[in-house]
């Protein structure tokens, strides 16, 4: 139903098409930026941000040691 309808007004009125498509873009140009925003706030947590630790949740990374391993091996 709704195809017909853009049907009948792009033989009508085309420039009402080229005003809707570009409407269009606009609107997926700003959800894009909106879901990149959402994605770079969810990727941040206490070591790559300002945010304290007891707001990392269960989500917590793994500390990661900066001993560097010896060349021997361990045993006696």
């Amino acid at each position: 139903m709704l195809r017909e309808q853009i049907l009948k007004a792009c033989k009508e009125d085309p420039e009402s098409i080229v005003t809707l498509v570009t409407n269009l873009l606009a609107t997926v140009q700003k959800l894009e930026a909106r879901v990149k925003q959402l994605e770079n706030q969810i990727n941040k947590n206490s070591r790559n941000s300002g945010k304290p630790p007891s707001s990392d949740g269960y989500k917590k990374p793994k500390p990661k040691s900066l001993r560097v391993k010896g060349e021997r091996s361990p045993g006696g």
